[in-house]
């Protein structure tokens, strides 16, 4: 027994000098190769150098790492501070964040400072015009292929009155930003960018809002990738009859919005009305098409993978000799139904009011000289309704959801469609897109006056019905 015991003795000293690394032996081996000592960083760069804010109004900032190379430098944790909180104040959602809101507090001037490892970036605020309206925009940041909204985007915007700032979308990609009004009656001028990680980012230029406000085109990205030049393909159409226009001419333009600069991308439709745009490099682009007889048009494409959202058309509305109004309906690929309803005075003598829309076509040729040219029911558009006199009264122009026409708590198919409804009256083109609500019924404008300059009045409502029929 004592044997046994300084045995055991002796093998429990044998072994615990063995995990203690004893008798000079080598070391044991790593679990893995050591870690990469962290890239320093090099500067600190803001979504913007200078903000202007109303007193009340608040806007989010980005920072990001840079490295030498100027490669963002994910993961960094940012310390913000103002130089003058009581002109402009920061908040953060949590400690190290790389986002903040700055909330103008009074009349004057600040400076916004990003810090990380000892690096610092900048953005100087401007609170001016105690207390300033607001005019709100609201828009969404999508996948330009699966049209699926980009969560955590950065929505940089300029105004043509000089106010600048930044959003970050919400988890279906929508964002909202305000700014303040000089007291103009016209529209505003509104650029704005957006990027994401992944993402090639874009522009939209242009965009028209309205004092009241407005919901502006989504932007739409596409995806970073290695892969090869692309195409970007479709037909011009006539919004009246969807007949083929050939020999229009097309011209393709970097970012979203008409510029009319000088393309490198020009093209010609065939006797189809075909066009092709070969060679084009991932990203999002305007294409704009011209054609004897016809107004221009213009439509958002983009260029992924090959064969992905090929067929990407544009229609263009005649210009007829008596002056009329044509409502263009287009939208994404989902919903794939959309239907166009108009309501409106009956000629005297007539009681009630009409209610054209795909199963009551009418025409705008006899009484009540309004109805549906073109209806389209899967995905896209265009579906396009034509008046050539105005009977007095007030006419309504509605979207419903028909493929969501029998759901029983609203959906978010109509909001999230990308649809767009262009007015094309007395010489110029109003354009409405569609608010980011759930509800399978639009409520898009109001209409009055004399056809050859009517009255547009907004209405921007969302709504839910479960019969078509009685939309008013």
């Amino acid at each position: 027994m004592h044997r046994l015991f300084k045995l055991l003795s002796l093998l429990w000293i044998a072994v615990t000098f063995a995990q203690c690394g004893g008798g000079g032996g080598d070391p044991p081996a790593s679990s893995g190769p050591a870690p990469a000592p962290a890239v320093p960083v090099a500067a600190v760069r803001m979504t913007h150098t200078a903000v202007g804010l109303g007193v009340g109004q608040t806007v989010v900032l980005k920072a990001e790492a840079l490295a030498a190379d100027g490669a963002v430098l994910p993961g960094r944790a940012f310390m913000f501070a103002s130089s003058n909180a009581a002109v402009a104040t920061v908040s953060v959602a949590r400690a190290g964040s790389d986002t903040a809101t700055v909330t103008g507090m009074a009349v004057g001037g600040a400076t916004v400072t990003a810090t990380v490892d000892g690096k610092v970036g900048t953005t100087g605020v401007t609170i001016f015009g105690a207390p300033l309206e607001n005019i709100p925009v609201t828009g969404r940041v999508i996948d330009g292929d699966s049209r699926a909204g980009i969560a955590g985007a950065t929505v940089a915007y300029g105004t043509d009155n000089g106010q600048s700032g930044t959003a970050i979308t919400a988890a279906d990609g929508s964002f909202s930003f305000a700014f303040a009004s000089d007291a103009r009656s016209g529209a505003y001028v509104v650029d704005a960018t957006a990027s994401a990680q992944g993402y090639r980012a874009s522009t939209l230029r242009g965009a028209r809002v309205r004092p009241s406000g407005t919901q502006i085109e989504s932007l739409q990205l596409v995806r970073e990738r290695v892969q090869a030049d692309s195409t970007v393909s479709g037909k011009v159409l006539d919004v009246r009859t969807g007949q083929a226009i050939a020999g229009a001419s097309l011209r393709l333009e970097d970012g979203q919005g008409v510029t009319n600069d000088p393309s490198p991308y020009p093209a010609t439709s065939d006797a189809q009305g075909r066009f092709t745009f070969n060679g084009v490099a991932a990203g999002t682009y305007t294409v704009t098409a011209t054609a004897a007889g016809y107004t221009q048009g213009a439509r958002t494409v983009v260029s992924v993978a090959p064969g992905a959202d090929a067929m990407q058309n544009i229609g263009l509305s005649p210009v007829g000799e008596a002056p009329e109004v044509r409502i263009i309906l287009n939208w994404g690929r989902v919903p794939a139904d959309l239907d166009a309803h108009l309501t409106g005075p009956n000629v005297p003598g007539a009681t009630g009011r009409f209610h054209a829309y795909f199963l009551n076509r009418l025409a705008a040729g006899a009484a009540p000289y309004a109805g549906l040219d073109l209806d389209d029911r899967d995905g896209y558009g265009p579906e396009t309704i034509t008046l050539t006199q105005l009977n007095g009264g007030v006419y309504r122009y509605s979207v419903h959801d028909y493929t969501n026409h029998g759901a029983t708590s609203p959906t978010h198919e109509l909001g999230r469609s990308g649809a767009t409804v262009q007015v094309i009256a007395g010489g110029r083109t109003t354009t409405f897109h569609v608010p980011v609500q759930p509800g399978n019924l639009w409520t898009v404008f109001e209409l009055s006056g004399d056809i050859a300059h009517p009255t547009i009045t907004e209405r921007g409502e969302m709504g839910v019905t479960e019969d078509f029929n009685t939309i008013p």
